[in-house]
């Protein structure tokens, strides 16, 4: 039997920064090579929700019954939302050519953070065996896990890249980035549910861990 079942294109995951700092520059007296630092302060903002299968029976009996699929049984979708604050600085190394018309640069940034991790399942089902039922059978609960924990953490960034001038003012830039949001999100690792259905009051609680969010690309693009 194949079973099948549409999902969302979209979950919505969003990642964004916003950071005020001050800049200077050098370069050296043969202008071949050059640097910059930056040192201010960054917001961090992140929005989304992170699918979770899980094991939504309070004792293993029919193989695959009760085991969050997607499609016979719904998947459990935490609902992320995580905001920071912090210091931000970075450096970078130019090497020019053709009187500047050709650079080639690399640059490190990191970033200290306090976050505020919230996360929430919202309302699932899960089902608890009847005692001492023959055959066995099962009564619907509903459950739902959530965590909030606040922590310091870091972000880091490293892009290399290639700065050719077109005209005065005017660049075309083409660079590759990878930049890690460490401890950004924070999802269940242990799900506890009741083992029989007279324990449903006792409702559902889960352990949580945080993790990583990286984010890698290729940028081509003009500046002026």
């Amino acid at each position: 039997i194949n079973l099948s079942a549409t999902v969302p294109k979209d979950l919505g995951n969003r990642v964004q920064t916003w950071d005020l700092y001050y800049r200077r520059e050098f370069l050296g007296s043969k202008g071949q090579i050059g640097a910059r630092w930056t040192a201010g302060v960054r917001y961090l903002s992140f929005d989304g929700a992170i699918v979770t299968p899980a094991w939504l029976t309070g004792t293993v009996g029919t193989a695959g019954f009760g085991y969050s699929d997607g499609v016979q049984n719904d998947l459990i979708v935490m609902q992320q939302s995580t905001q920071g604050f912090g210091p931000v600085g970075s450096g970078e190394v130019q090497f020019n050519f053709f009187r500047q018309r050709l650079t080639l640069y690399g640059l490190a940034q990191v970033a200290f953070l306090l976050e505020t991790l919230d996360t929430d399942s919202g309302a699932f089902t899960y089902l608890a065996p009847v005692p001492n039922s023959a055959p066995v059978s099962y009564v619907p609960g509903v459950g739902r896990i959530q965590n909030s924990v606040s922590l310091s953490t870091w972000n880091t960034t490293f892009e290399a890249g290639v700065r050719v001038k077109l005209l005065e003012g005017f660049h075309l830039i083409a660079d590759w980035n990878t930049t890690g949001y460490l401890d950004t999100l924070l999802i269940p690792t242990e799900l506890s549910i009741p083992g029989n259905a007279s324990q449903t009051a006792l409702g559902t609680t889960a352990r949580f861990i945080s993790r990583d969010f990286v984010v890698s690309s290729v940028n081509v693009g003009l500046s002026f």
